[in-house]
């Protein structure tokens, strides 16, 4: 994402670094037959637990080694810590590796927009040009992609949809996993905009509203698809009430990427994307009070244009460890400040290009007392 974190959080050495808008289908009726949305994708992080344990997001196959998702899914991730899995309609009972990521690629003009009720919390952000592709690295010839609508629909236009997010705020015993399919109308941009704290994009987004109150888009439908005809993609879930603070399944209409707006980009043959990193960050030199150390990057596929750093203090607390910024470090080197004695630093090294960026953390070391 292109917002500066206050807190990089880790639990059980996985980075928690999805902060994003996102949204489900609440309210939806189930779609367990795979065939009848062979196009839809789970994103995920590899592992080995069940596929409903480690997916973050939806997207959708618009080329046989193309994936459309939404931005802030995507943005400043790993390609090599990305999966994809394809049809995938209930993901309790789906393990097993996905399709490997070559590259990602997020849209130049991707951009969080605070929230006017919530403005320092990321995750009730509202998104301008929300989209991004993820390059697999063996083309799938088996399913067919979908559509891409070359102009936005009217308003009123009946709209559907998919997503595997949660139905409800909490999530309760029992609820299950299986995709949904929501029925949406379509509504014009000044009363979206109005109801959703003037926030909308208007060139870049669309906006629906369920066809029921309890129809809404929840916590990990981002990035899945707003369908027309059940054949041609409009739209790719962005964000929706959690801008003015709602919860799943309150009333609220949903912001959509514009498909036609980015399609040619999504298609083009010379996508750029971001680098990879193909190793972790490296701290160098004495980690001493007085002392200089040095964040050594990781070799990166892809040339990028700029790499930047930043250092950060860890601290653990009930388990989850958490490095927070330390402030004005944010060159190759750092000299260690007395006050750091006895803690433990890391840092992280960011290499950007026209195709996004991605980060590469190191281990954290321990600064001697």
């Amino acid at each position: 994402m292109t917002h500066r974190i206050t807190a990089l959080a880790l639990a059980c050495g996985i980075a928690l670094v999805t902060a994003a808008p996102a949204r489900a289908v609440s309210g939806g009726t189930e779609v367990p037959d795979p065939a009848a949305a062979p196009w839809m994708a789970t994103v995920a992080f590899p592992g080995d637990e069940p596929l409903n344990r480690r997916a973050f997001c939806g997207g959708t196959l618009i080329a046989p080694d193309r994936v459309l998702t939404a931005g802030h899914c995507a943005d400043g991730k790993d390609a090599g810590r990305v999966e994809v899995y394809l049809g995938a309609a209930d993901t309790t009972k789906v393990t097993g590796p996905g399709l490997p990521v070559r590259g990602v690629a997020t849209h130049p003009g991707f951009e969080l927009i605070p929230s006017p009720d919530l403005p320092d919390d990321p995750a009730a952000s509202a998104v301008d040009d929300d989209a991004a592709v993820l390059v697999l690295e063996h083309p799938v010839f088996d399913v067919a992609p979908v559509k891409l609508a070359r102009s936005g629909p009217a308003p009123g236009t009946p709209a559907a949809v998919f997503g595997h997010g949660l139905t409800r705020t909490p999530a309760q015993p029992g609820d299950t996993d299986v995709l949904r399919r929501g029925s949406f109308t379509t509504i014009d941009d000044a009363t979206c905009s109005t109801e959703l704290g003037g926030v909308l994009e208007e060139e870049s987004m669309l906006c629906a509203r369920g066809d029921t109150p309890e129809t809404t888009v929840c916590p990990g439908d981002s990035g899945g698809p707003l369908m027309l005809d059940g054949t041609v993609q409009a739209g790719i879930t962005s964000f929706a009430g959690e801008v003015r603070g709602l919860a799943c399944g309150q009333p609220a209409p949903a912001a959509f990427t514009d498909v036609s707006r980015v399609r040619e980009w999504a298609l083009s043959p010379r996508l750029a994307v971001a680098p990879v990193p193909l190793g972790p960050s490296v701290v160098r030199g004495e980690a001493a009070a007085g002392r200089t150390v040095t964040c050594e990057p990781p070799a990166w596929r892809g040339r990028p244009d700029s790499v930047t750093y930043e250092w950060y203090r860890q601290h653990v607390d009930d388990g989850f460890v958490f490095y927070t910024p330390i402030d004005g470090a944010v060159d190759s080197t750092f000299t260690v400040t007395a006050d750091l004695a006895g803690s433990a630093v890391a840092c992280r090294a960011t290499a950007t290009s026209a195709g996004g960026h991605a980060t590469a953390m190191s281990d954290a070391v321990t600064v001697a007392s």
